[in-house]
Parts: structure tokens; sequence; C-alpha cells
């Protein structure tokens, strides 16, 4: 079982933090700049505990941050044989092709398939 962290304003972890820490999640403050989370400092955060690998789950917006600000080591595309929900999308809005990707490995897992990326280092 991995731990589970969120990463999150100091507002809404003071607003929801007790209920999610009482369920064993670890709350990661992070300091905001122009009303958005400086993600680097958290994740360098989350490395001082000793994880070396994480998943980040929080759709588009936080992808396009990720990549724009080259905090990308590996990149995980699971597609799957069908689409789901209305206005679903493959690509993702707003991302500015900043870091060149190669493939490293294709898995197939029945009709699903696994690409994971890594970002060209210059």
């Amino acid at each position: 079982e991995a731990d589970t962290y969120v990463v999150t304003s100091r507002k809404a972890a003071s607003e929801k933090g007790g209920e999610l820490e009482s369920n064993g999640i670890r709350i990661i403050t992070a300091a905001e700049n122009q009303g958005r989370l400086r993600l680097k400092p958290a994740l360098k955060q989350i490395g001082r505990d000793g994880i070396a690998s994480i998943l980040c789950e929080g759709g588009a917006f936080l992808a396009s941050r990720l990549f724009d600000e080259a905090l990308v080591d590996e990149y995980r595309l699971h597609l799957a044989g069908r689409l789901r929900g209305k206005g679903s999308r493959v690509a993702i809005p707003g991302a500015r092709p900043q870091l060149p990707f190669r493939l490293r490995s294709a898995v197939r897992s029945g009709n699903d398939l696994m690409a994971t990326y890594l970002p060209y280092r210059r």
C-alpha cells in the first residue's frame, strides 16, 4: 500500500486537512504565487520524506503545470479502448510543447495500452 499525499493551499488545509489527516492522508501545504500553488517546493518536501516516485491525479490543469514547470521525469499515458463522460479529451488542453519526450516502452493489456515517455534532457 502506498502513502497518499495531498498538496494544497494553507486555506484549504485549514478547512479540510484535519479530516484528511484522520484518514491517514499526509497534507503538504504549498505557498502560493499569484494564486497558484508553488509545486516544486512541495515535490521537494515529498522527496525529503523518501518518496522517489509519485502519481499525480489532478486532471489537465495539474498536468499542464507539471509540464510547464519541467517537473516531469516520466510520463505514463494510459489509453483505454473507450472514452468516458461528456466532452472527454485525449490531449491536455493548454499544454505547451515545452518538453520533447521519447518513448521508453509500450505495454498492451487486453484492449488497453500504457505508454511510458521520458523527457529529453538538454
